[in-house]
């Protein structure tokens, strides 16, 4: 028994338009991608063909070409980011941690387990914050001094381990990463 196949798309003319969508696709990429990354040759190639595709309705082949231009680049980071590295930081009395992932910094944030009115926290876990990482300024990273006060205050070390001396505030392994 033959199987029907499947019916080939028609070739494209050079000078047909491009679909909405495309279009759409091109344009959010144009906005998105980290440019500085381009050769002078690739940017200006790139400038001509944005000229192009900023009429009402652009050639496909155009672009085509913009789309296989950009979509390798990485993203551009957004106003402010940048800003924080790899660290602990404490915004409004929450302790965040950054860290590298495959695409780029992210934070989690340590949530505190356990403590009722007048006892300790037993110790801590650490939760994905989305969109944390681009709040965090180098302003709110945390030094040893103001890493002990939180661990003082909550018995909990920045890293999520319930302090066994709370006078101490921070655990002595964290305390040399700091």
């Amino acid at each position: 028994m033959d199987r029907p196949t499947r019916a080939a798309r028609p070739a494209r003319d050079r000078d047909s338009l491009a679909s909405p969508r495309a279009v759409g696709y091109a344009r959010a990429l144009i906005h998105n991608r980290d440019r500085a990354r381009l050769s002078r040759a690739d940017r200006d190639r790139l400038d001509e063909l944005v000229a192009a595709t900023s009429v009402a309705r652009p050639r496909a082949a155009d672009v085509s070409a913009v789309i296989d231009i950009l979509k390798p680049l990485p993203a551009r980071l957004p106003a402010g980011a940048g800003e924080c590295e790899e660290a602990v930081y404490l915004v409004d009395g929450v302790v965040y941690r950054t860290r590298h992932g495959r695409r780029g910094l992210y934070a989690d944030r340590l949530v505190l387990i356990g403590g009722r009115p007048g006892a300790p926290y037993e110790g801590g876990r650490w939760e994905y914050a989305a969109g944390a990482a681009r709040r965090l300024a180098a302003a709110d990273r945390l030094d040893v001094a103001e890493a002990a006060a939180w661990g003082r205050r909550t018995h909990v070390c920045v890293c999520g381990r319930a302090l066994l001396a709370p006078g101490d505030g921070v655990h002595p392994a964290c305390a040399r990463r700091l």
